[in-house]
């Protein structure tokens, strides 16, 4: 009987580990999707602002910082 408990348990810790690594598979590629999408938003919504860059200092950076 404690044999067919140790094998339950075996299987239960390995179909766990399963799901989890499936669900950590999933968030990961979800977040990622989110991500590039983000970016395109962003790029377009620039693009249609006419920015030429989206850090607004890169031509009018005050001297005094680079002395």
């Amino acid at each position: 009987m404690a044999f067919c408990s140790v094998q339950l348990l075996a299987f239960l810790s390995a179909f766990a580990l399963l799901v989890c690594d499936t669900a950590a598979g999933l968030a990961s590629g979800l977040a990622g999707s989110l991500a590039l999408a983000a970016a395109a938003v962003l790029g377009a919504v620039a693009q249609v602002l006419g920015l030429q860059s989206l850090n607004a200092l890169h031509k009018e950076s005050p001297s005094y910082l680079f002395n």
